[in-house]
């Protein structure tokens, strides 16, 4: 497989709470317009370290959790509220993660590999994303088993690093 190219959104739609939902689980970077600098910069350099291909990338230089997302997350929400959100997230992940070591239909490993990648992605957690993102886009010809193990080592390092352990 080659290169993957990243999707990006910008639009006026996405400043609606329930819709930028959506577009975020449809799109790999979505913008709400107008766009400040620093948001489009950001958006800028998560394209470029976009991973390609699962027989050709490195996860090893994206951080399991990106601290400047993860302060824009809690901005606004009391402490309680963010660590109950962030206990859901994890079990989110660990049920994803012994679901998918034991499948063995195609169709539901991009299903999980899908919700890996949003809560990774909601998460400021790059890393779980992005290795998620590329099982996702695997196709049948791969053998996934090396990156389900990876997403499983990183989905439990995420974890840890998401409940402060």
């Amino acid at each position: 497989m080659g290169a993957a190219t990243p999707i990006m959104a910008l639009s006026a739609f996405l400043a609606d709470a329930a819709r930028s939902s959506n577009w975020q689980d449809t799109f790999d970077i979505a913008l709400p317009k107008p766009a400040n600098r620093a948001e489009l910069h950001a958006a800028v350099k998560t394209a470029l370290a976009f991973p390609v291909g699962p027989a050709e990338q490195s996860f090893d230089s994206l951080p399991l959790v990106c601290r400047e997302q993860r302060a824009e997350l809690v901005t606004g929400l009391s402490q309680e509220v963010w660590q109950a959100l962030f206990r859901v997230a994890c079990r989110d992940i660990e049920s994803c993660l012994a679901q998918l070591c034991s499948i063995e239909g195609r169709g539901q490993m991009i299903v999980l590999a899908q919700k890996l990648k949003g809560l990774g992605k909601t998460f400021a957690a790059p890393r779980l994303a992005a290795v998620a993102g590329s099982l996702e886009r695997s196709g049948p010809e791969f053998d996934a088993a090396g990156l389900i193990k990876l997403l499983a080592e990183t989905g439990s390092a995420t974890v840890a690093a998401l409940s402060g352990k």
